[in-house]
């Protein structure tokens, strides 16, 4: 263990002082597995891509959706990461920690992030961070003297002889295993299948079963849902949790671990556990985010028939409503723009709404637009991914400032149908020696705002990919 330690020190040693991580001192056999992965270490991949690629579960606890926003205990952890690498954060769902496995082992995730215990996990598959936190399995039952059927359960000896109803192929079912194992129970497990731990523990709530067995995160996140349930007896004693890194990669684990190790005794990593763990809103929204009950907002159903019109997946289009206005009709900006769309009084007077419009005609008007820009740019942008961030770019700023940063590409060498290109000069038209060029036809811009606003769309868009069906 002290030999491993210090082996790790070594490596975050080197990646600190020498300008190639691949120059530290590793084992034949360590080089060997990294490198058949990729052609460079993980931390310089994320450098070069600019991002990190994380793997965790749809769950209560880890990311779900909450408002129309991305959220979650292990999301909150991996945006600070990320910020502190200095790089983008994506996520993949995973709900299979095998699938997880073989992305991270693959080169396709960076690491996994939820709570991983000793035990579990193959070690000789993945190597784990230093502790994130730790956890402990409670007994979930109705409170008081209130369990159908039997007494209530004060100690996990009065688990002997019974069934334990959990949900199938989850963290409970596996460490309960293990558990009963060492108390030494004759228990049985009942598998429930097709059904996540949350929907077990409503059960238990409804008093349609008599009790099971939880993670204390999630039995904290729904008993604050339930308030008739007790969560106050432990069936296992604390263990602690990590992510998950490749085997091999070395440095990358010790870039981790410091910062684990310094981030974890903050006052930030304090109200981040309380936002979601603590007495607040959030442990119930977290409580509400079941898969199958998820959804944006009162008009998920319009938007899946209109979006036929752009050729466009529903949820792109909603996250450009609530990048605009949160899907809120009342919606005025600072600019005049009003509704859920946000159209400009002279646009929406164009696409023939007012004030006294409902919010599917705005939504109507809306589409239009999109649809006419991009009519437009079809002639330019082939390519339909591409050309969807020129729209949503032209949306926000207006169609002559796009062709403006359009033309300014060409003349500088960029690639005009790339908007990775043409944001650059897009930017640049804030700049007098840009927006006055002979090829610029509308003036300065504060490119700022549609870049943003192109980045923070795609950004939740593939959030509502990860979160919400089709």
């Amino acid at each position: 263990m002290l030999k491993s330690f210090m082996f790790r020190m070594l490596v975050l040693i080197c990646v600190f002082n020498l300008p190639l991580i691949i120059s530290c001192n590793r084992t034949p056999e360590t080089s060997l597995n990294l490198l058949q992965l990729s052609k460079k270490p993980v931390v310089e991949q994320i450098k070069q891509r600019g991002k990190l690629i994380a793997v965790t579960q749809f769950n209560s606890v880890d990311y779900f959706l909450y408002h129309g926003e991305p959220a979650g205990y292990q999301f909150d952890l991996l945006k600070l990461f990320a910020k502190h690498l200095g790089v983008e954060l994506e996520i993949i769902v995973r709900n299979d920690l095998d699938e997880a496995i073989h992305l991270l082992n693959r080169g396709q995730a960076d690491l996994i992030a939820e709570d991983l215990f000793a035990g579990r996990v193959d070690t000789s598959r993945i190597d784990f961070t230093l502790p994130v936190g730790k956890s402990r399995l409670l007994i979930v039952q109705p409170s008081g003297n209130k369990c159908p059927g039997q007494l209530c359960i004060n100690s996990a000896i009065d688990l002997s002889g019974k069934t334990i109803p959990v949900a199938s192929e989850t963290t409970e079912y596996k460490r309960l295993e293990g558990t009963l194992i060492t108390l030494h129970l004759e228990s049985k497990i009942l598998e429930l299948e097709n059904t996540q731990q949350g929907e077990v523990i409503k059960l238990v709530a409804e008093k349609t079963i008599p009790f099971t067995v939880a993670d204390e995160k999630t039995a904290i996140i729904y008993a604050s849902r339930y308030p008739n349930l007790d969560i106050s007896v432990p069936l296992s004693r604390f263990q602690t949790t990590h992510w998950g890194i490749r085997k091999g990669a070395d440095a990358w684990g010790m870039l981790i671990d410091d910062w684990l190790g310094g981030f974890l005794n903050t006052n930030a990593a304090t109200l981040i556990y309380k936002k979601y763990f603590g007495p607040t809103k959030w442990r119930k929204a977290a409580a509400g985010s079941l898969v199958q009950n998820a959804r944006l907002s009162d008009y998920d159903l319009l938007l899946k028939k209109a979006t036929h019109k752009l050729g466009w997946d529903w949820r792109l289009l909603a996250a450009l409503i609530f990048q605009e206005s949160k899907f809120s009709h009342e919606a005025v900006s600072r600019k005049g723009a009003a509704g859920i769309m946000q159209l400009m009084p002279a646009t929406a007077i164009e696409y023939g709404i007012d004030s006294t419009s409902t919010t599917p005609q705005h939504i109507a008007a809306g589409i239009g637009l999109l649809y006419n820009i991009d009519r437009q740019l079809k002639h330019f942008v082939a390519d339909s991914t591409e050309r969807m961030k020129f729209v949503l770019a032209s949306y926000n700023v207006g169609i002559g400032h796009v062709f403006d940063a359009r033309r300014l590409a060409m003349k500088h060498g960029r690639n005009p149908d790339k908007w990775a290109e043409v944001e650059i000069y897009m930017l640049k038209k804030s700049e007098p020696a840009y927006y006055t060029d002979n090829v610029v036809y509308y003036g300065y811009c504060h490119g700022e705002e549609p870049t943003n606003f192109v980045k923070n769309i795609l950004k939740r868009y593939k959030h509502y990919q990860n979160l919400i069906g089709e």
